[in-house]
């Protein structure tokens, strides 16, 4: 087994090659890593989805809807969800998830099924816990005392999808650490999933601040890229980082199951 830590310039994320010991996957050792790194991606497994299903169940009580197959595995492919930008092919802007969906994540797994001819489509993920130390402290307050409001647009997929916005609190305390809560916009000219915007500020406003977060959550020292190849497990910890991904073209089919707080 080869580890290559950390996988971002501000001091988290470990990657794991190679790994053959069955102690690696204990409940035990995966939750030290999370606790320290926050996230882990672990190349080129071979495992059926009842044996993604059966490791993740270990850390707790996994996210069940009727979106879901199964109920608890999404499918992220975005040619058969054209319609959607979630499922689609899209780029997903940074976000913390639940949020819409009513559910508190502790842990995010996503596993790769298949790639072929895959043009961009990375899986980002910032490390954001850290950045906010960056953030501009008029945007902290406002994050602190204003929250966020999100409209759904995929309300095929959503629990909270009616046409009106939904309030979230701007941050959230873990281990006496205050964190952003939500994530970041999607741009104007692009097809959205949600409309993200800060309560009680301005449209342009709201979307210069996000302008100044992107700059701060998605740069060099934050964020970590990664090119999927069949096989791969990203596991993350739904607290301390957000996650996005770039529009893609070509076959890209991931598996996503959510371990509840």
């Amino acid at each position: 087994m080869h580890l290559q830590f950390p996988l971002t310039n501000s001091g988290i994320g470990i990657m794991a090659t190679d790994v053959e010991s069955a102690d690696f996957f204990l409940k035990s050792n995966i939750e030290k890593l999370l606790d320290e790194y926050h996230f882990i991606v672990i190349k080129k497994l071979d495992w059926t989805t009842d044996r993604l299903h059966a490791f993740l169940e270990q850390f707790g009580e996994l996210v069940k809807n009727e979106k879901r197959k199964d109920e608890t595995m999404l499918t992220l492919d975005g040619s058969q969800h054209a319609k959607e930008v979630l499922r689609g092919t899209g780029r997903m802007p940074l976000h913390r998830d639940g949020l819409l969906m009513n559910v508190d994540v502790k842990y995010v797994g996503i596993y790769c099924l298949h790639v072929n001819e895959l043009k961009n489509g990375r899986t980002y993920i910032s490390d954001s816990a850290n950045a906010f130390n960056e953030y501009p402290e008029e945007i902290k307050k406002t994050l602190q005392q204003n929250g966020l409001e999100a409209m759904p647009f995929d309300t095929a997929y959503y629990l909270k999808n009616e046409n009106k916005y939904y309030h979230f609190d701007g941050v959230i305390s873990k281990n006496n650490k205050t964190l952003p809560n939500g994530g970041l916009h999607f741009k104007k000219e692009e097809r959205a999933s949600y409309h993200l915007r800060f309560s009680n500020v301005d449209e342009e406003k709201s979307y210069e601040y996000f302008e100044t977060l992107e700059k701060i959550l998605e740069s060099p020292t934050y964020t970590y890229y990664h090119t999927w190849e069949t096989g791969d497990l990203i596991l993350f910890d739904n607290y301390y980082v957000m996650h996005g991904r770039e529009s893609y073209s070509g076959e890209r089919s991931l598996i996503q199951m959510q371990v509840k707080n």
